[in-house]
């Protein structure tokens, strides 16, 4: 089979040598406000009842959740970043930012392999 233009595009895209294209396991079965509280559930015997009644508790829960979902994508400076972030409305907006990114990336490199398929049809078998 001949090499299509995309396959080395493809080949080197860093989203084919992630696990699942990035996207991990973590959460993949559940949402994030079930997993922050299974998180809170987990936690309840490791902080008092005023630092739980607090309302920022179930944000920062909900927060960690979410860079818990992108650590198979998110570089290791993003996670660090997102561990020392201030407030969980920052590390929301990091995760959302990050999310945003992955999303562009994916629809881009679909968009490859699929043009790819229209350009060259059935007798294309290098592309998987």
């Amino acid at each position: 089979h001949e090499r299509t233009p995309g396959h080395d595009r493809m080949q080197n895209n860093p989203l084919i040598k992630m696990e699942n294209m990035g996207l991990g396991n973590f959460g993949i079965l559940s949402t994030i406000p079930n997993l922050a509280e299974e998180l809170m559930l987990r936690l309840e015997p490791h902080y008092g009842p005023t630092h739980r009644e607090r309302e920022e508790y179930k944000a920062e829960a909900a927060s960690f959740v979410a860079f818990r979902t992108l650590e198979a994508y998110a570089s290791p400076r993003e996670m660090a970043k997102a561990l020392l972030a201030p407030s969980a409305a920052e590390r929301f907006g990091m995760a959302y930012d990050i999310m945003a990114r992955h999303r562009e990336e994916l629809y881009e490199w679909t968009k490859t392999v699929s043009d790819d398929l229209a350009d060259c049809g059935e007798e294309c078998g290098d592309l998987w």
